[in-house]
C-alpha cells in the first residue's frame, strides 16, 4: 500500500493480511518499521541501496539523512525558479508536496498541473485513435507514415516539421508540412534553448486517401516504457490527485530511463471520419499535441524517395536495443 507520494506504507501477504508497515519523516528516513519482509522500495517508491545507505534516483543518489543529493545536479535550473538553481537540494526543500523521480528536477505544482492535462488528453487521443483504427473495413494498414519534428517547447509550446505518407493501395507518395500546439510537462526541465528533434515511423489505418491528412488532427506521445500505464491512465479521469501523481511519477521515471524511444497514437480530422496512425521512434518526450495542422500534396515519380528516406531513418535509429516494431515497418515497405 502506498501514500500520496508513492511511499510504501505497508506490505501484505497473498491473503491480504498486513505483514509490514513503515513510518517516514518528511525527507524519507524510516522512523519506525514493523515486519521482516525484505523490501528496498520505500520512500516515494524508490529503490533504497542498503550498502550505500542512499536512495537511487537515476541521475544521482539521494541522502535522506540530510535532505541533499550526493552529487552535483546536471540540470542547470531556471532563473525564474531560484530554488532550482541549488545543485544539491532535494525537491526544493519541500518533500511534502514534491518528489524527484529522476534526480534532476522536482515534480511539483507546474509539472503535475500540466501533467494532469497531458495525461487526460493523451488518454482521450489514444482511445479515440484506437477507435478510428478499429473502423478500418479490412483491419489492414493502408499506408506507412514517416514524421520529423523539431521545437523548443518548454512545458507548453509548438513543434514544426514534415510528414511523408505512402499509400499502399495506389502507390502515391504525399509530403506534408505540419505544426502542432504541444503540452509536454517534462520538457519544462530541459536546458534553456535546447532544440529537440524527433523522428518517428509507423502505419496508418482507416485511410481512403493521403489527402485526408490535410487539415487538423491530434497526437499523443508516450515514453515507450509506459505502455503498461495506458490502461491505468484510462482510469484516472475520476481519480484523486494521487492517481494523476502516480501516472506522472511513472512517466517521469520511464522518460528518464528510456528517454529516446516513444510511442505515438493519433488521428487526422475532427469530423468523426479519417485516418488513425501508430508510430514509434526517437527523440519525442511525453506530450499531447492537442491541435495540429498539416498541408500537403502528392509527389510525382516512383516510390523510391520514401523507401530511401525510411532506410536512412532506420540506419540512424537502428541499434542493439531498437524495438522490433520499427524493423517490421521497413520490411513491410520494402516488400511492396
Amino acid at each position: 500500500m502506498y501514500d500520496g507520494l508513492g511511499s510504501t506504507r505497508s506490505l501484505t501477504d497473498s491473503s491480504g493480511l498486513k505483514t509490514d508497515s513503515y513510518i517516514y519523516n518528511a525527507f524519507g528516513e524510516v522512523e519506525h518499521k514493523d515486519g521482516s519482509t525484505k523490501n528496498n522500495y520505500l520512500f516515494t517508491g524508490e529503490q533504497y541501496d542498503p550498502n550505500l545507505g542512499f536512495y537511487y534516483l537515476r541521475a544521482r543518489y539521494y541522502n535522506q539523512n540530510n535532505g541533499r543529493f550526493f552529487s552535483l545536479d546536471t540540470y542547470q535550473g531556471r532563473n525564474s525558479d531560484p530554488k532550482s538553481l541549488h545543485k544539491y537540494l532535494y525537491t526544493h526543500a519541500d518533500p511534502i508536496n514534491n518528489i524527484d523521480p529522476t534526480g534532476n528536477f522536482s515534480l511539483g505544482g507546474f509539472a503535475v498541473g500540466t501533467g494532469i492535462v497531458a495525461v487526460l488528453a493523451n488518454t482521450a487521443i489514444t482511445s479515440y485513435s484506437f477507435g478510428r483504427a478499429a473502423n478500418d473495413s479490412d483491419g489492414l494498414p493502408d499506408a506507412v507514415s514517416v514524421s520529423f519534428r523539431g521545437g523548443l517547447a518548454k512545458g507548453v509550446g509548438g513543434s514544426f516539421g514534415g510528414d511523408l505518407v505512402y499509400d499502399f493501395k495506389t502507390g502515391d507518395l504525399w509530403a506534408f508540412a505540419a505544426g502542432e500546439f504541444t503540452i509536454a510537462p517534462l520538457t519544462a526541465f530541459r536546458p534553456q534553448g535546447k532544440f529537440n528533434i524527433s523522428a518517428t515511423a509507423g502505419l496508418v489505418w482507416n485511410m481512403n486517401s493521403p489527402k485526408q491528412f490535410n487539415g487538423a488532427g491530434s497526437t499523443a506521445t508516450w515514453p515507450i516504457g509506459t505502455a503498461h500505464l495506458l490502461t491505468r491512465a484510462g482510469r484516472v479521469s475520476t481519480a484523486t490527485r494521487g492517481g494523476f501523481w502516480g501516472v506522472m511519477t511513472q512517466t517521469a521515471k520511464f522518460a528518464k530511463n528510456h528517454r529516446s524511444w516513444s510511442l505515438q497514437f493519433g488521428f487526422s480530422g475532427f469530423s468523426g471520419e479519417g485516418p488513425a496512425f501508430a508510430r514509434i521512434g526517437k527523440g519525442s518526450s511525453f506530450s499531447s499535441d492537442f491541435f495540429g495542422l498539416a498541408e500537403g500534396r502528392k509527389i510525382t515519380g516512383s516510390r523510391a524517395p520514401l523507401v530511401n528516406t525510411i532506410e536512412r531513418l532506420m540506419k540512424s535509429l537502428r541499434g542493439s536495443n531498437s524495438p522490433q516494431a520499427l524493423e517490421s515497418i521497413i520490411r513491410r515497405v520494402e516488400a511492396l
